[in-house]
């Protein structure tokens, strides 16, 4: 049985009255659920966590409760249906440990879910080290490539700054700590031809120097590459909603969009523009997290966090959710990147963290086919976000986003690791 924190997962980030409303049904849901477990009314937990997985389609701790609560009811077909749907996602060797499943556990189907799991957790290790960063707080997030120059640019929630790496693997500073109030680090992306960096940024106490007035602030960084100099802040609505700005993508023309993680949003700031502007909305979805564009910059793909891959049309704004193969996942999505009419996913969502190449069908509507790049590596730390140059994928191994204490502090250096940037090989 898996209570834990299940209303974090629930819990939807927008201040609207309707999602208030829904997260309040949701709590009834499972306190009502939780309390029927306690009292052994398993006919009712299993009530109850119908109309939460109906409520919150998808979420895997309502998975893994729904497969306790069938096999608790001995129907043992739908057990195992959620079962699979949760190992997908996190191949817990824990599962044979829990007596909630002692009805199936003898079954043939219960001992090739067993079977599963182990090779799910296998390691499957590709990458090979590009850069080994000696700064150990720097917390990096992102990782974007300058094709005119060669020069990769790493980007610090903890620092609050930005650093350049030649192909040698030397850093020299670009942005300094702090400057131009620069906050926590999140996407960056280079327009090389423009000659501008671009980061979404958002103020969390991980981050040096935060205090309260500064909650709640995001902004979008816009800087010379050549100059350093920043030519532009961007910064979110002010309004009753949470934000938070995590990942951009560039078009061929200059526009640049950005993810919100908490509002579900998408904005865009239209080249030469001096305005952020609202680009498309959707209350149905969760967090969302990175996104790119198709070759011809017709389509818009991204990820929510917790229900898998959308694509959204730019000029009908259209939105159709990718389907994928039913033993693959595409949820816990980070980062996420087109190429060679397929989509690479680092996915520290899931358990354990991988990165995956999802192959679109020629109308890049659906997901015909997955294959597992990068599997439990031991570098892992939460992967987050990565860069496509020449046909390898350069990513951020150990993001480390769980070294910091309850108050934002950062864990002493002793515990902290130095920062790998893998390379993967995408294709010869």
């Amino acid at each position: 049985m898996k209570f834990i924190f299940l209303l974090c997962m629930f819990l939807l980030v927008s201040s609207s009255y309707s999602q208030q409303k829904k997260t309040k049904i949701i709590q009834d849901y499972y306190n009502q659920g939780l309390t029927a477990y306690k009292e052994k009314n398993y006919p009712k937990f299993l009530e109850c966590f119908i109309k939460l997985d109906s409520l919150k389609n998808n979420n895997i701790n309502i998975m893994y409760n729904l497969a306790c609560a069938y096999s608790l009811n001995h129907e043992k077909d739908d057990a195992i249906k959620y079962l699979k749907k949760y190992i997908s996602i996190s191949a817990d060797e824990n599962i044979k440990k829990d007596n909630d499943f002692s009805y199936i556990k003898n079954s043939v189907e219960f001992k090739e879910l067993i079977k599963k799991i182990k090779v799910l957790n296998k390691p499957i290790n590709t990458s090979r080290t590009a850069f080994v960063i000696e700064e150990k707080d720097l917390h990096p997030e992102s990782i974007a490539y300058d094709e005119t120059t060669g020069i990769f640019y790493l980007g610090s929630i903890h620092k609050r700054k930005i650093i350049a790496i030649d192909e040698n693997g030397h850093t020299k500073i670009f942005v300094p700590e702090k400057q131009d109030g620069l906050l926590a680090v999140n996407g960056i992306k280079i327009n090389s031809n423009k000659r501008l960096l671009w980061t979404a940024c958002t103020a969390i106490p991980q981050m040096i120097g935060y205090d309260k007035s500064l909650k709640g602030l995001n902004a979008v960084f816009k800087y010379g590459l050549d100059s350093k100099k920043l030519l532009k802040k961007y910064f979110a609505p002010s309004d009753s909603n949470r934000h938070y700005f995590g990942d951009l993508a560039i078009n061929k023309n200059g526009d640049v969009y950005i993810t919100d993680s908490y509002y579900p949003a998408i904005y865009l700031i239209k080249n030469n523009s001096s305005e952020l502007e609202l680009f498309y909305e959707n209350n149905d979805l969760g967090s969302l997290q990175g996104l790119d564009f198709s070759n011809d910059g017709e389509e818009l793909f991204f990820a929510d966090y917790s229900s898998g891959i959308y694509r959204l049309n730019i000029n009908t704004k259209k939105l159709a959710y990718l389907i994928e193969p039913k033993d693959c996942t595409t949820k816990g999505i980070d980062g996420l990147y087109f190429y060679n009419n397929s989509l690479i996913a680092i996915q520290n969502g899931v358990h354990p963290n991988r990165v995956t190449r999802y192959f679109l069908n020629s109308k890049l509507g659906s997901i015909t086919s997955y294959k597992i790049l990068e599997n439990a590596n031991p570098n892992f730390n939460e992967p987050t976000l990565g860069v496509i140059v020449k046909n390898n994928l350069y990513y951020i191994a150990n993001s480390q986003w769980d070294s910091y204490n309850k108050d934002g502090s950062i864990f002493p250096m002793d515990k902290l690791e130095k920062i790998v940037i893998l390379k993967t090989k995408l294709s010869e």
